[in-house]
């Protein structure tokens, strides 16, 4: 009964670590499958960073080629502006050098043709005609001049509101981004947080899988152990209930040949008493028969004795061997 409640009890405590075995890998395996996930949700977010430092790599290139095509326009009209000075201003001298020698022909050619009255005249009229386109084109001169200058100032403003526009685009476009970089940095804090509780929590789970490993190892030697020690103890038993066994059928076999030797014994004093004299041969019965009387009653009791004794040695014999024969079953 009691090797049996020990079965019981133990095989109790087996299930009990099984279930537990099977808990504590469900909970790993589903820690596992958060982990990935989490891990997988880390891996997109670096993708996506770099993409953007990508990005940010282009739009500063971009901008220091707009920045140097700006500057190399700038001193492309520079040059330009210089250039159409110095045109203006050789211009204005080539047309003063021809007045001056215009008004020298004009006195050379007033001396020489003084008599001729209309010849004088349709020269004044040409004369008056030239003044007065030389007027306008000096005006009109002044007015491209005008034009030209208001158009290129134009076009600066217009370059310049261009740029600016672009500038304070560029700028919207890096405050968002540093607005972006900024809650990504605090997203990518957050899991980098998260994920370092999670690694705390997956490596107390697995000091505690290992502590239970160990705790299960140290289990299964005890167990080991015990079960040598109840193999052990069994043997000694079964070797003892052995050694019972032979020691009883040899009082068994030793009470057959003293029981063997008092018939024998009875046999010779009843053939000794019949050759015995007739005279004696009463008192001699009567003794013996007194001496075989309480000979027979102590002999019987005796046996009776012995009877019992081996009848439940062997009881116990049979009930130890039908014990060791049902566990050597299970």
């Amino acid at each position: 009964m009691e090797n049996d409640r020990e079965k019981i009890f133990l095989t109790s405590k087996l299930l009990q670590l099984q279930k537990a075995n099977a808990w504590w890998s469900n909970c790993a395996g589903i820690w596992r499958k958060r982990w990935m996930v989490m891990r997988n949700q880390r891996n997109q977010l670096r993708g996506e960073i770099k993409n953007f430092r990508t990005t940010h790599d282009v739009i500063l290139l971009e901008c220091t080629k707009l920045k140097e095509a700006n500057n190399s326009l700038k001193k492309e009209l520079e040059k330009i502006k210089v250039l159409k000075t110095i045109a203006f201003i050789e211009e204005s001298f080539e047309n003063k050098k021809s007045e001056i020698m215009y008004n020298k022909l004009q006195t050379n050619l007033s001396t020489e043709i003084s008599p001729k009255k209309e010849l004088s005249i349709e020269y004044g009229n040409d004369y008056r005609n030239n003044l007065k386109f030389q007027k306008i084109k000096t005006l009109l001169l002044a007015y491209c001049d005008q034009y030209s200058s208001i158009k290129n100032e134009n076009e600066s403003l217009r370059t310049l509101c261009s740029q600016i526009l672009k500038m304070v685009h560029y700028q919207e476009k890096q405050n968002s981004q540093t607005s972006f970089n900024v809650a990504n940095k605090s997203l990518l804090q957050h899991e980098i947080n998260l994920l370092q509780h999670e690694d705390k929590k997956c490596h107390k789970l697995f000091q505690k899988d290992n502590l239970r490993d160990n705790s299960n190892r140290s289990q299964e030697c005890a167990f080991n152990k015990w079960s040598q020690r109840e193999n052990s103890n069994e043997w000694f038993k079964r070797k003892q209930s052995e050694d019972d066994s032979i020691n009883t059928w040899q009082l068994f076999s030793q009470f057959i040949k003293e029981e063997e030797e008092t018939c024998n014994e009875n046999i010779n004093q009843t053939f000794n008493a019949e050759t015995l004299s007739t005279d004696h041969f009463e008192e001699i019965n009567q003794n013996s028969d007194k001496q075989n009387f309480q000979m027979k009653k102590q002999q019987q009791v005796e046996t009776d004795i012995r009877l019992w004794n081996l009848t439940k040695a062997l009881e116990k014999i049979i009930h130890q061997n039908e014990r060791m024969q049902d566990e050597l079953k299970i």
